[in-house]
């Protein structure tokens, strides 16, 4: 589809002249590395070098616009195996094209970011009578998180707006000065940390 306004204004964004786009290969492991670490300009410096290649599909799909692209990148970066270090930035593009793929199954868009939904609840706390987290279990399990430095300070922020506090990702990235798409990052890269550490969480 023809990329709106709205996508030219997100590729001038993630092209912009003062950041040179890296395409070789040990440097965006190294960003990659960086990212997952909770760089998010790491993370932009990689979304700059598969922009153009993003939007490209953009243009070419009957259903998925630019910004779907971007925010299935962040996913993507959030979750590539840095030991495949040979054409490191065409796998991300690929890998990309195919989570967008499953992505447009699933309808993750609408489902995958955080929601207050009950029935959405993933925070990795003790079982409840009900069988749901209550949100004071919920808010201790994210204080704990912080205080074990499982998840930095932005990040507590982030996931306080959004589970606790009943906010869609834009509305949570107004809040908080930060985009969507590094809302729904965060919120994929701490969950995935907090069921890793389910256990001392559990047990505080």
């Amino acid at each position: 589809m023809p990329l709106t306004r709205d996508d030219r204004l997100l590729l001038t964004r993630l092209t912009r002249p003062d950041r040179a786009t890296v395409t070789d290969d040990a440097a965006l492991v190294v960003l990659v590395t960086m990212a997952q670490g909770g760089d998010e300009e790491a993370g932009e410096r990689v979304l700059s070098a598969m922009a153009f290649r993003l939007a490209a599909m953009a243009r070419a799909s009957q259903q998925t616009t630019l910004a779907q692209f971007v925010s299935a990148a962040w996913f993507v970066i959030s979750g590539f195996n840095p030991a495949r270090n040979h054409k490191v930035l065409t796998n991300l593009v690929l890998d990309c094209l195919k989570q967008v793929t499953r992505d447009r199954v699933s309808r993750w868009d609408e489902r995958t970011i955080s929601h207050p939904d009950p029935d959405l609840w993933d925070l990795p706390t003790r079982p409840s009578p009900t069988g749901r987290p209550e949100r004071a279990e919920a808010r201790a399990a994210l204080d704990e998180a912080r205080h074990l430095q499982l998840i930095d300070e932005r990040t507590h922020q982030v996931l306080d707006a959004v589970y606790l506090g009943g906010l869609s990702s834009r509305e949570a990235a107004a809040r908080l000065g930060v985009n969507p798409d590094q809302v729904r990052y965060r919120c994929s890269r701490a969950l995935r940390t907090l069921r890793e550490h389910q256990r001392e969480l559990c047990t505080q």
